[in-house]
């Protein structure tokens, strides 16, 4: 489906935000794979993967972010 990279030159980053942050998505059957990939505020890698449906319900997030799910 595509990629998104954060341009930062062009970005108003709010301060503690992410950085070099690469969003990526894919069709997987009947639903969305997004895998989200960057730095953190002290510099560590991140990454995540979410797969789900537009549909309301929450779908779990595998990954090191601050949250679990998403809907």
């Amino acid at each position: 489906m595509g990629t998104w990279k954060l341009n930062e030159a062009k970005s108003k980053l709010v301060p503690g935000m992410g950085k070099n942050t690469t969003v990526t998505y894919a069709e997987q059957k009947d639903k969305i794979k997004i895998t989200v990939d960057g730095v953190d505020k002290d510099g560590k890698p991140t990454h995540s993967v979410w797969v789900g449906k537009f549909d309301g319900k929450a779908y779990p997030v595998k990954g090191n972010l601050p949250y679990n799910s998403v809907a």
